[in-house]
C-alpha cells in the first residue's frame, strides 16, 4: 500500500476516533487508538519500497520543528505572563516552568549535536 494513502486513512479513522471520544468524554479511546496508528503507519513504511527521506526532506522537517518550537516558546511566554498579569498565578507559573524546561532540553540537544557534529 501506498504511504501517503496509509497515511490519508490513519489520519481520517484518527479523527473521527478523537471526535467520538470528545462527544463520549473518554480520554483513553484515543491514546490506544493513536499508539495502533504508529504501529500501523510503521509496518505500512516498512512494506513499501518508496524512498520516503531524502535531504530535501529532512532539511524542510528540521526547519518546520525549529520554527514550530520558536513559535511556541514565544507565545507560551507571552501567555504565561498574561496569565500572571490577570491572576492566575498556577496556571501562568505552570506555563513558564514549562517553557523553561523546553528551552532547557533544546539548548541541551543544540549542545550534543554542535559538538558531534562540530561546529
Amino acid at each position: 500500500m501506498n504511504v501517503k494513502v496509509c497515511r490519508g486513512v490513519l489520519g481520517g479513522i484518527l479523527g473521527a476516533v478523537y471526535a467520538i471520544s470528545i462527544l463520549y468524554g473518554n480520554f483513553l479511546i484515543p491514546i490506544i487508538a493513536t499508539v495502533f496508528a504508529i504501529f500501523v503507519l510503521k509496518k505500512c513504511e516498512e512494506s513499501s519500497k518508496e524512498i520516503e527521506i531524502d535531504e530535501r526532506i529532512v532539511m524542510i522537517s528540521e526547519k518546520a520543528s525549529r520554527k514550530s518550537l520558536e513559535i511556541f516558546a514565544i507565545s507560551g511566554a507571552v501567555l504565561g505572563v498574561v496569565l500572571l498579569a490577570v491572576g492566575s498565578k498556577v496556571v501562568g507559573y505552570t506555563l513558564l516552568y514549562s517553557i523553561s524546561a523546553l528551552m532547557v532540553i533544546y539548548i541541551a540537544f543544540y549542545e550534543y549535536y554542535r559538538r558531534k557534529y562540530g561546529g
